[in-house]
């Protein structure tokens, strides 16, 4: 009788382990080593933090998702997107890095205030600062706007590297859940840094 509940014990063991594997398994996979160092997301110009229980849109879609090429009509292209659920459709607030080359004649400010002048689909409730943290100063903007079925509540921070480069970090979600999300937007914009 004592040797079968040492089996038994030893089975319930085996299984646990087993299960755990599998559910560290599953997690790794959904952030390619390519990409993800430590729960950031890098690449040559550019690194920030990956919150926790966020994915790589192309991670969750797989062949279904591709980057924008003129993200939200404002002639940037979409460098990566990441959203707070790692299933598919789940997703209610998105972060996205997007840029273009400074285009000559323009800088930042003009550049900035021309994407928002006559957006289409037209915008409502905006806010328009200034932006300054230790590293770079920029513009930033928040706004309502429909994209699809529902309105989202965007907001849009634009900066330059290097004065050749604009990079807009932009998140959003519904307008009910902004308010809900402004610490985690605020830990990724502030975990950004530019790496040249």
């Amino acid at each position: 009788m004592k040797r079968i509940g040492i089996i038994y014990f030893e089975i319930i063991l085996l299984i646990s382990f087993v299960l755990g594997s599998i559910s560290l398994n599953e997690s790794d996979q959904s952030f390619p080593d390519s990409k993800i160092t430590q729960r950031f997301f890098e690449n040559d110009n550019f690194r920030f933090e990956i919150p926790k229980g966020w994915a790589l849109m192309e991670t969750v879609w797989g062949d279904r998702y591709s980057p924008r090429k003129n993200y939200y009509g404002f002639e940037l292209e979409e460098i990566v997107s990441i959203q707070n659920s790692d299933v598919a459709g789940q997703g209610t607030a998105f972060f996205s890095v997007a840029s273009s080359p400074l285009a000559g004649g323009m800088d930042l400010a003009d550049r900035f205030t021309a994407a928002y002048e006559k957006p289409v689909p037209a915008i409502k409730n905006v806010e328009k600062k200034l932006y300054q943290n230790e590293e770079y100063s920029g513009y930033e903007i928040t706004y309502d706007r429909p994209w699809g079925e529902p309105w989202w509540r965007f907001h849009d921070l634009w900066l330059v590297n290097q004065d050749v480069m604009i990079y807009v970090l932009s998140f959003h979600t519904i307008p009910a859940e902004y308010d809900n999300n402004q610490e985690i937007m605020k830990q990724i914009i502030n975990s950004f840094t530019f790496l040249n």
